[in-house]
């Protein structure tokens, strides 16, 4: 959406900030870069009525290294050379014109005038709006944008809109995200309990990169676009969603660290072996993409993948001997995803797109377990046959 060439200048500015406040940005450089170049030469402030909009274009072409001018806010001013007394109810405005007026340079008096405004205004604004937005303008006040750290604002960010976001979502979707920030909300107050509220943030950033992976496949297909074997893979080891289900893995355990979050998103040997394990489920894909790349037989191809599966897990055995960097219960948490994958999409023949395969595999471990007093019997019999 950021390149779609049927959306307003308008439109991307606001798209932009919202990703670089999100904290994705970094997934759309080159669009980003290619955009606000358009838009530099393509338009100019007398395009944009509105100071939120204006603001952001000043602050986004600003960071993106351009040398607006800030006479592009003069048409806010009334004819005594006072900001006009209309924007004092204008919070967006205000709180845009406030994060736009720090990326100012030697000079520019209008940006100094431009803070002292917006700051008594906002602060006098607290007591009048609702709870959510004086939460939003005490975060602006305390750390502004431009002299805060990126993934701090992103997560600040993404609390404040989470709810928020609903009213923009499609109906068949709004049941699923209210499920899962529903299921985020009782992980997170779970971690509060345990002094360790900020974990949760390692799982919502995953699962951001996620839907971005499913984002890119939904892309080439609906572009016919056929990616190298190498593009796909880098997509596709995302969409395994190894990171994401080994982190709440990792939530639900009492003894979890940090250090041992860190670790899962250093991309270790072992997850990078899981996540190979996982593409079984993206065989097709995987081999057509490397048949055309390289010209070769789909037998070929296969072959090749069965090299670099089996490769991928002699990277999960090396990972698994110590000295390990996570304890030995973190490491299997990870083995067992790949271990579950193996059974899900190889041993029984792609079950996940055909779960009635596993429907056996299922009732041994929950309709039929074996009863533990039965394993020790069976333990005792062993043993006395031993000796």
């Amino acid at each position: 959406m950021i390149m779609d060439t049927t959306v307003s200048h308008a439109q991307k500015l606001h798209l932009i900030d919202a990703v670089q406040r999100l904290g994705v940005a970094y997934l759309f450089v080159k669009e980003i870069e290619d955009s606000l170049d358009n838009i530099s030469s393509d338009s100019n402030s007398d395009d944009y009525n509105d100071l939120c909009t204006v603001s952001i274009y000043f602050r986004l072409l600003r960071q993106h290294g351009i040398r607006i001018s800030c006479d592009v806010f003069e048409k806010f001013k009334d004819c005594e050379g006072k900001f006009k007394s209309s924007l004092n109810d204008d919070i967006q405005g205000l709180l845009n014109l406030y994060e736009a007026a720090y990326l100012g340079i030697h000079g520019e008096d209008l940006l100094d005038e431009a803070l002292a405004f917006t700051t008594v205004h906002l602060k006098s604004a607290v007591s009048c709006v609702s709870p959510r937005l004086a939460e939003q303008i005490n975060h602006a006040l305390n750390c502004p944008l431009r002299k805060g750290i990126p993934r701090l604002h992103a997560r600040f960010y993404m609390s404040d809109m989470e709810i928020d976001a609903i009213d923009s979502l499609p109906d068949y979707m709004k049941h699923i995200y209210k499920a899962v920030l529903g299921e985020y909300a009782e992980i997170e107050e779970h971690m509060a309990n345990q002094g360790k509220p900020c974990y949760i943030s390692y799982a919502k950033e995953r699962l951001q990169t996620l839907v971005q992976a499913y984002y890119d496949e939904a892309k080439w297909f609906n572009q016919g676009y056929v990616p190298t074997f190498e593009e796909y893979m880098t997509v596709a080891l995302e969409t395994s969603g190894v990171e994401l289900f080994i982190s709440l893995a990792y939530l639900g355990m009492d003894d979890a660290t940090k250090e041992d979050l860190d670790w899962l998103w250093s991309n270790p040997k072992l997850v990078r072996g899981s996540k190979f394990e996982q593409e079984r489920g993206h065989v097709a894909s995987a081999i057509e993409c490397y048949m055309k790349q390289h010209g070769v037989s789909e037998e070929e191809a296969v072959k090749m993948m069965k090299v670099h599966v089996e490769k991928a897990w002699k990277d999960m055995n090396e990972d698994m001997l110590k000295p390990t960097s996570v304890s030995m219960n973190k490491l299997e948490r990870v083995l067992n995803y790949a271990c579950a994958i193996h059974v899900i999409y190889y041993k029984s023949g792609d079950s996940f797109n055909n779960p009635h395969k596993l429907k056996d595999k299922v009732a041994l471990l929950l309709r039929d377990p074996v009863p533990p007093s039965a394993t020790l019997k069976r333990s005792s019999k062993i043993y006395h046959f031993a000796i």
